[in-house]
């Protein structure tokens, strides 16, 4: 081997950990889409520790996109810009929920543990989503963690989301060639954060995984979204562990100072039965605020039309009888829910 070979194995080696580090994917994933990139002449030219840098965004951008990575153009920067972060001075505005009419129903204050519950399959992974996709896109750094949903597929999700089209089976009005820059830029500066840590692992664990992965990124977490609660509890006798879970999501949220929301399923006697507080496990209701996601005419063969579901959005207070809902509408095919009143995208 020469040791110009051997500086290049080096420098992609070095790509690689940077690229497994900012991404959650495996190393030798990363190994082998730095391998394809630079026998598809992709890398930058000079390999110092800027170019490793801008190498590291390029392939990140289009590894989490899943779209094949495009080459610099002639005058792109030799370095990795971080994403933008508030002054000293200003203070980092609160997550909140997307829709307009509900803004009032949600703000998720730092140090807080919100649950978000549902019964399964009403769309919840989906909420949770466009919920971290709208904060992330407001400059709120935020960690969706998932015991559910691959990161491929929440990357899609996200993606579909954004743009209005499914990428998987459709091609953009732009062409692909406008669309795939458009979206290295996009995905490049938001600073949203996806891992799929194996079920079973703690919460503080997955936690730790997760902020480690944001820091490689120069970022750190504002939000946290954890999507089950019951995938990261562990076994008992007396079943799963949700009040040690809960305990962990306290704090991490009151010594990191942030917002957590945590998802979990719930059971109803039937579909058509309104989630209440009498439905939430024990263990739940100690949560600061508690939102319930209902769908109405769940059935697949019911929306073979229409493709989308009314769904309410219910902010259930623990300790009280109050109850506040708002209206929305899941657009499966988009991957989103959308206000019927402002009609806008989350994402």
């Amino acid at each position: 081997m020469t040791d110009k070979s051997a500086r290049n194995t080096t420098h992609q080696q070095k790509i690689a950990r940077a690229l497994h580090q900012a991404t959650g994917c495996g190393y030798q994933e990363a190994l082998r889409q730095v391998r394809l990139a630079a026998e598809q002449g992709l890398l930058p030219e000079h390999l110092d520790a800027a170019g490793r840098e801008h190498a590291v965004h390029l392939l990140a951008a289009a590894l989490l996109a899943k779209i094949p990575p495009q080459p610099p153009a002639d005058g792109a920067p030799s370095t990795l810009r971080a994403h933008p972060q508030p002054s000293p001075n200003e203070p980092v505005a609160a997550p909140s929920l997307p829709w307009f009419e509900a803004t009032d129903l949600m703000h998720f204050a730092p140090g807080s543990v919100t649950v978000l519950v549902s019964l399964p399959t009403t769309g919840r992974t989906t909420m949770a989503m466009n919920i971290a996709a709208h904060n992330a896109e407001r400059g709120t750094a935020c960690l969706f963690t998932s015991g559910e949903t691959d990161d491929e597929s929440l990357w899609q999700k996200v993606l579909i989301a954004k743009y209005g089209f499914d990428v998987r089976r459709q091609a953009p009005p732009e062409g692909w060639n406008v669309f795939k820059a458009r979206v290295a830029a996009d995905m490049g500066s938001m600073p949203l954060f996806i891992h799929n840590p194996p079920p079973g692992e703690e919460v503080r664990d997955v936690f730790l995984k997760g902020r480690t992965m944001a820091s490689a990124r120069g970022q750190r977490l504002d939000f946290w979204i954890l999507d089950t609660i019951q995938h990261f509890s562990q076994f008992t006798d007396d079943g799963l562990d949700l009040a040690d879970s809960m305990r962990q999501a306290r704090q991490i949220a009151q010594g990191n100072q942030i917002p957590v929301l945590v998802t979990a399923q719930v059971l109803t006697e039937s579909k058509d039965v309104t989630i209440s507080t009498g439905h939430l496990p024990p263990e739940l209701r100690g949560a600061d605020s508690v939102l319930a996601l209902h769908r109405d005419n769940s059935s697949w063969f019911a929306r073979r039309e229409s493709d989308s579901a009314t769904s309410t959005l219910t902010r259930l207070r623990p300790h009280s009888v109050q109850e506040r809902s708002a209206q929305l509408f899941l657009e499966e095919e988009h991957c989103r829910f959308v206000s019927p009143q402002a009609g806008n995208p989350t994402a």
